[in-house]
């Protein structure tokens, strides 16, 4: 058996749902309106579709912000500043 790289793993509507705790037809127009490309496992038309695990974790990335510091200034550690007393 081969190990699969995050390119090779996909997942379904459905699993994305889980792993963003949202509805299934909220995973389909974040998809859309992302532009998160499908990929489709069957020619029928509704057929069994997929994303690539690499494309969600870079739509994850692109619209994660980066951590805050106290002061509400991006943190370059991504730790919490001291507030200055």
């Amino acid at each position: 058996m081969t190990s699969k790289n995050k390119q090779d793993v996909l997942m379904s509507p459905n699993e994305l749902a889980d792993r963003w705790s949202v509805s299934r037809p909220t995973v389909m127009r974040i998809c859309k309106e992302a532009g998160i490309p499908w990929v489709f496992l069957s020619a029928a038309k509704g057929g069994t579709r997929r994303v690539r695990l690499a494309d969600v974790v870079a739509h994850e990335e692109a619209v994660t912000d980066p951590p805050m510091s106290c002061a509400g200034v991006p943190s370059s550690s991504g730790k919490m500043s001291e507030i200055a007393r």
